[in-house]
This record gives structure tokens, C-alpha cells and sequence, in this order.
């Protein structure tokens, strides 16, 4: 395989046939020739609006997702992927565009019939105007070849992180730097070529590979491995997204499936498995136990991928419950400088400060946690990692603990986030406060007194986003109160 030829233009041009399959439905086949037709038509649209330079994207079909945002570099503009958020709530997201002209106006493309709105940007608001996506209202039904130049060498999309620990974060990525991930994600994905090019017409479609995916088109994993990845390697792919098990089961088709552990660790195993080739996991770590479930369930093992939004693909296992080492990258190196973890990889501009704790052994390593974070309660330092390490110590009813540091006024507490075993033994107002006179003299054998949380939270679950990540936003909202 030419590596360097691994780029979106050649993946939508380069040596196919017209009749190939580019995606599925459960209505509809799309061709690729009608694939270049609906983007052909979509960059016609946007080129007359010339006065833009950004296209906010509110699409849920991967399908109309994956045409806006290939017409939008084509016409030679920028993507913005605000994801599920209602076109109504824009206005509340501020964000910074590089180079935003107030004077300009920023196009919605969105499945969904909307009205024209504001969108708040560095203080000020701009005219939204919506552009309404459907398949196949373009133009009457021709096969013309693809014409249109490729995109330009300083082409770049727009995300935004997770908010996991707070506000999300607005990251902009070269397209080039998408396109250097699937090449360095094929240096260890040998699995997948054999599901490369199948013959994809409708004659054979129930024999061809799909990818399937439980993950939005808008995050940085979802983009890279629902997006990216099919198109590059020109596997079809699945418009979709599956929510539930049921759903995926009665797929019939070879699933290469992309998913997370808020998924996989759900997964109804009662039911039989559909046939699925590869499995991808990304988001948070795989839990050991769900790992060997699945693997068990599927006899699919899951390629882990270790990774963020700003750094792409970092690192990756083979995980089929045996808890095994991470293995760097191709093109990645770990190193550390004044005792901080950094990575530099061909996706970075600079080297990136690493935030979790990895113990490295032999060639890989495993990933501890976050690094300690240390917080100041009455001018003394308290190590929220060291807290929440003794309290899991403590009590083998206690599942899981975040120590949560919050204000109230101009003063700064910790509050505990508990997840327990069963909730029921803290129901009650005097079962809460016992527990706690009982945590409270526990803790008092290793940290400050002044220190010691007076402020818990019990819960069967944690708030978590689709990716699987704990929303640290909704664990201090429980102490708003």
C-alpha cells in the first residue's frame, strides 16, 4: 500500500467504480457516483455564498455528515462540528473562529428545517444562515464523473473536546493531520486489509464489510475512524448510528464496528452476536471484565485506541480481557522534560503536555489515571489523587470515589462523589451523616482535618458523555446546592 496516497481527494477519486457502494441504509444504497454527485451540487451551493468562510455542522446521518463536510473543503471552507446541539441553543456556545470577520455570516447545514439565528463569537454575535442538507434533492439524476480540484493545502477542520472536565475546548486540526492518522493507524490495523476494496456493488452487497459505528461523526474519533478511515480505505460504511444492541444484531452484514465503552460495557450479551470482523474502542479505558465479556460474546478481540483531540491516535492494544500493555503509535514518542509526560508525533505542531500518569514497561505501558492534582483548602496543599486512592482503601462498598474540588463564595472545599454498591443503605438523611462521622475519622489518619470533606454525593453511576468519559461539569453541579 502507498501510504502517501492515503488522502480524502484520492479516496473520493482515485480508481473506483461508479457502482461501488460508498454507504447503506436501511432504505438505500449510495453509489458513488452518486456520491460525487451530491457533493458536486452541495459545493456548487456553497461557493455562492461567498461572503462565508465557516460551515457549522448539525448533522446526524453519517451519510449527509460525511457530504457536507467533504463539499465544505472542496468549496474550500471551513467545518465547524458542533455536533447534536439544537441550531436554537448556538447562540449559547462561544467560541473563537480564527479570523472571523463580525460582517460575515456563518452557514448551519443541518438535516432538520430551521430559521436563520445568532451565533455568539468572542463577545459578539453573527448571522447563522441555515442550509438545509437531504439526499438526493440536488439535481436530476446523472452520472458525470468527479470533477472539482482537490481541496487546498491549508484546508482544516474545527472540533471541540468532550467537555469532559468543564467547558469543551475548540481545537483546530489541518485536514492533512486527519490524513496522516489513517496512515499511521494502518501500521497497525493489518486486520482491516483484507476488508479493503471488496467488491461493493449491489449484486454482492450482503457479502461486503460495513462500518458500523456507535459514536457521532463529531468528535475526533468519530471523524477519524467513521470518516476518515472508510473513506481512505475504501470500506462502505453505515449512515446510522446504533444506540442499542438490538439494533446492532440485526445488521447482516460483516460489521467493523466503532464504538466505546459506554457501548461495549452495555451490550445485551443474552442476545446472539452479528458478524463482526474488527471492533475499535476509544473514549475512556476498557474495562477488563467488559473486554473478556465481549471477546467472548463476539470472538472479536477490540483494538483499544489511546488517544485525544489533540493529539489524534497516540497509542493502541489488543484487548480481549487480558489487561495488556499499550503499544505507542507509529510515529509517536513519549519522552518526558523537567519530570512532565509530553508526545510529539507527524500529527503536532509542537510537543504536547500529557495530563494522565502512564507506567511504562518494556516497549508499552499502562495507563494509571490522571495526574495528581492538588488542590489548597485553608492554605494547605491536598492531593485529590491521594484522597480518592485512601477512601477506595477504606470501605469495599465504595465502587468507585472523585474527589470534586468546588467554591462556594470565595472559599474552596472538596466534595466526595461516591459510587456505591447499593444505594438503598444510603437512603436515609442519619445512614449519610453516620457514614460520613465514619469517613471523617478514617480520613483524619492521613490528611489535615481542615482538609477532610464534609460534603458527599452517593450514586449508582456516574454522569458520563457518549464516549464513556466521566462529565467532571455534572459531578460539581451536585454541590451547587
Amino acid at each position: 500500500m502507498n501510504l502517501d496516497s492515503l488522502t480524502l481527494h484520492n479516496a473520493i477519486v482515485g480508481g473506483h467504480s461508479k457502482e461501488d457502494i460508498v454507504a447503506t441504509s436501511w432504505q438505500h444504497h449510495y453509489l458513488r457516483w452518486e456520491f460525487w454527485r451530491e457533493i458536486s451540487n452541495l459545493y456548487s451551493r456553497l461557493c455562492d455564498l461567498e461572503d462565508t468562510k465557516y460551515v457549522l455542522l448539525s448533522i446526524e446521518d453519517g451519510y449527509l455528515f460525511v457530504v457536507t463536510f467533504c463539499a465544505a473543503l472542496y468549496a474550500h471552507k471551513t467545518p465547524v462540528l458542533v455536533g447534536s446541539m439544537n441550531p436554537n441553543k448556538l447562540s449559547k456556545l462561544t467560541i473563537e473562529l480564527p479570523d472571523f470577520n463580525l460582517d460575515e455570516r456563518l452557514i448551519l447545514a443541518t438535516e432538520k428545517d430551521t430559521v436563520a439565528g445568532s451565533f455568539k463569537t468572542e463577545g459578539a454575535c453573527a448571522e447563522l444562515l441555515p442550509l438545509i442538507v437531504k439526499t438526493n434533492s440536488y439535481a436530476p439524476n446523472i452520472e458525470d464523473d468527479f470533477t472539482l480540484p482537490p481541496p487546498s493545502n491549508d484546508s482544516a477542520v474545527i472540533f471541540f473536546t468532550s467537555g469532559s472536565s468543564g467547558t469543551p475546548k475548540c481545537i483546530i486540526k489541518p485536514l492533512s493531520s486527519l490524513e496522516q492518522d489513517i496512515r499511521n493507524f494502518c501500521g497497525f490495523s493489518a486486520g482491516l486489509e483484507a476488508f479493503e476494496n471488496c467488491s461493493t456493488s449491489c449484486d454482492d452487497y450482503c457479502h461486503m464489510p460495513v462500518v458500523v459505528s456507535t459514536v457521532p461523526c463529531y468528535h475526533m474519533y468519530g471523524i477519524t475512524f467513521r470518516v476518515m478511515m472508510p473513506l481512505l480505505r475504501n470500506i462502505p460504511f453505515y449512515s446510522g448510528t446504533i444506540t442499542y444492541t438490538e439494533e446492532l444484531t440485526a445488521l447482516r452484514y460483516p460489521l467493523i464496528l466503532v464504538s466505546s465503552p459506554a457501548f461495549l460495557g452495555r451490550i445485551d450479551f443474552n442476545l446472539s452476536a452479528p458478524s463482526i470482523v474488527y471492533t475499535l474502542s476509544a473514549g475512556a479505558k476498557f474495562d477488563r471484565k467488559d473486554a473478556l465479556s465481549f471477546y467472548k460474546w463476539s470472538s472479536c478481540k477490540v483494538t483499544e485506541i489511546y488517544g485525544s483531540t489533540e493529539a489524534n491516535i497516540m497509542a493502541y492494544r489488543y484487548n480481549c480481557g487480558d489487561d495488556s500493555l499499550f503499544t505507542p503509535a507509529p510515529f509517536v514518542r513519549f519522552f518526558y522534560q523537567d519530570e512532565t509526560l509530553y508526545i510529539d508525533s507527524k500529527t503536532l505542531l509542537h510537543p504536547l503536555k500529557l495530563d494522565d500518569e502512564l507506567i511504562f514497561k518494556d516497549k508499552g505501558f499502562m495507563i494509571k489515571g490522571r495526574r495528581d492534582t492538588i488542590v489548597k483548602i485553608a492554605e494547605n496543599r491536598v492531593s485529590l489523587t491521594f484522597l480518592e486512592n485512601c477512601i477506595k482503601d477504606f470501605d469495599s462498598a465504595i465502587v468507585d470515589v472523585r474527589a470534586v474540588p468546588f467554591y462556594r463564595g470565595t472559599r474552596q472545599f472538596i466534595g466526595l462523589v461516591l459510587l456505591v454498591a447499593d444505594i438503598n443503605a444510603f437512603k436515609t438523611a442519619p445512614q449519610r451523616h453516620a457514614y460520613r462521622k465514619k469517613l471523617a475519622l478514617y480520613l483524619r489518619n492521613y490528611i489535615l482535618q481542615v482538609a477532610i470533606p464534609r460534603h458527599l454525593r452517593f450514586l449508582e453511576e456516574f454522569p458520563k458523555n457518549s464516549m464513556g468519559k466521566v462529565l467532571q461539569s455534572e459531578l460539581k453541579r451536585l454541590f451547587d446546592d
